[in-house]
């Protein structure tokens, strides 16, 4: 099975690419992903005077510190570089798969 992933992949879609990654009949291609997973639900609280909003959040991955995502996105097993047009992403993991 193939997943096309890019940078717009993140949270719940990066929690979903970790649990496909666990079959070894499981291949991600495109870039890495946004890398925004460990920390989540996240909160915001604006001051009262309205100058700045705090943000936190209320949940942290069991991954921490060993295995983090964010910052660094969850890496394709097959890269495509930016020489192939999106349009041409299916064609490519097609032909790569066939193959």
């Amino acid at each position: 099975m193939a997943i096309i992933v890019n940078d717009k992949n993140g949270s719940t879609a990066e929690q979903f690419l970790l649990s496909a990654k666990q079959s070894r009949k499981v291949k991600l291609f495109g870039v890495t992903t946004a890398g925004v997973l460990d920390i989540s639900n996240m909160n915001f609280a604006e001051s009262p005077d309205g100058e700045f909003t705090l943000g936190y959040c209320i949940s942290k991955s069991y991954r921490l510190p060993n295995m983090p995502i964010d910052g660094r996105g969850i890496m394709p097993d097959y890269f495509i570089d930016s020489s192939i047009a999106d349009s041409e992403w299916l064609s490519f993991v097609q032909k790569t798969i066939e193959n």
